[in-house]
């Protein structure tokens, strides 16, 4: 069988992206999320009430915004992402054909495929969803988890890059 192998040598050759639940108003919402493999760097999130292709597409080009990458670039990161609906849908498959960007997917049952995306989901729930269990609204969640990630990504330090933080 063949196993995913990556030589991450350097920023924006692989992103990681996922979703991961939270509750507004006690209502289910999603926390959309792109990761820097090398840096471990937060680069895009979104929070939405639903996942679909739009909104994976979206947060990869904010992702590529954020990061002076112009959609017309040579080369652009590849997106490391798991096997739901959204992802394998032909929409985001055309979108980052279209880009000439790839996508790459993770084998089912295997978070491992994806460490540094689960990792930090790990962080984020332990540290901020769980502690405030229910946001009052869209406005709040998105002040929290925004603050919340600028402390990850610029104050919080990083057991695997030897207690650096990624920005």
């Amino acid at each position: 069988m063949k196993h995913p192998c990556y030589e991450i040598r350097q920023r924006n050759l692989l992103w990681g992206g996922d979703w991961t639940k939270l509750s507004i108003g006690h209502v289910q919402w999603y926390l959309l999320t792109v990761i820097d493999w090398f840096s471990q760097y937060l680069i895009a999130f979104d929070v939405v009430p639903t996942v679909n292709t739009s909104h994976v597409k979206a947060v990869y080009r904010q992702g590529l915004q954020a990061h002076g990458i112009p959609l017309g670039a040579e080369r652009k990161p590849d997106l490391r992402v798991d096997r739901g609906s959204p992802n394998t849908s032909w929409v985001t498959k055309e979108f980052f054909q279209d880009l000439e960007a790839d996508l790459s997917f993770a084998r089912v049952r295997r978070p491992t495929d994806n460490a540094i995306m689960e990792r930090f989901y790990g962080s984020i729930k332990q540290e901020e969803i769980y502690v405030v269990e229910n946001y009052p609204d869209e406005t709040s969640v998105r002040e929290e988890i925004g603050r919340y990630i600028d402390h990850y990504n610029h104050r919080r330090p990083h057991q695997a890059l030897l207690n650096l933080t990624p920005g």
